[in-house]
């Protein structure tokens, strides 16, 4: 067994070994998340943020991108015509 010497090379080397098939499921669901009939933009982020946080994913831009592609497209689009939201949060309170 070898040694880390931080949480990141343990949690690096743990998902290598063990979840690399899962992140693949993780990354198809974050790509395929859409808002559901009658869920909220607040119920849809939390969803969002969950994949966001097992993929160790810190990009603000990329979670806008993907919150605007996972949301009603007519709200995306209204949102897409004023400045692009620079944070997630920006871009759910906007929604």
């Amino acid at each position: 067994m070898s040694k880390h010497d931080t949480w990141a090379e343990f949690s690096a080397a743990f998902k290598k070994q063990y979840a690399a098939d899962q992140e693949d499921v993780w990354w198809q669901e974050l790509y395929s998340l859409k808002q559901r009939p009658g869920e909220s933009t607040d119920d849809l982020s939390l969803r969002m943020r969950e994949l966001l946080v097992l993929l160790n994913n810190r990009v603000d831009s990329f979670h806008v991108r993907v919150f605007l592609g996972a949301i009603n497209p007519v709200i995306a689009c209204e949102i897409e015509k004023r400045d692009l939201p620079k944070t997630l949060d920006m871009a759910i309170v906007i929604a």
